[in-house]
């Protein structure tokens, strides 16, 4: 079994290689739509991020969002939140979240912690399901 440090350690080495560098390269240049955050269209230190790891190194661009530096590790800490309690996530619901958030001028990561706290004491977690 690969021990979580070889996982991460494997997933940097992948995003220093040429056909990473060559996907995510392609992805921007597909339409100006892709060269800007989903979540607030920001164009600034992008980052590509995967939507499921599954297909990793073998990605369709449908698998790989392009975010801003601050809401792609604003979406890692949602799915660290979750994975805390138990509970999967997604990336739509990920986006809905953080939208929400911006609109109401919330702290996403602590709005989503004490979401998911409450669910937990109840038994049940209806937003994202299970898993």
């Amino acid at each position: 079994m690969t021990s979580l440090y070889n996982s991460k350690q494997l997933y940097a080495n992948y995003l220093k290689s040429d056909h990473w560098k060559e996907l995510r390269k392609n992805f921007y240049l597909r339409d100006k739509n892709h060269r800007k955050c989903f979540i607030c269209g920001n164009p600034d230190n992008l980052n590509l991020h995967h939507k499921t790891y599954k297909r990793l190194g073998n990605e369709k661009y449908k698998n790989l969002v392009a975010l801003c530096k601050k809401h792609h590790y604003q979406c890692h800490e949602y799915v660290l939140i979750s994975r805390l309690f138990g509970f999967r996530s997604d990336i739509n619901n990920i986006v809905r979240k953080i939208k929400i958030t911006q609109r109401k001028k919330t702290d996403l990561v602590n709005s989503w912690y004490k979401h998911c706290e409450r669910e937990f004491k109840k038994g049940s977690f209806n937003v994202i399901g299970v898993g």
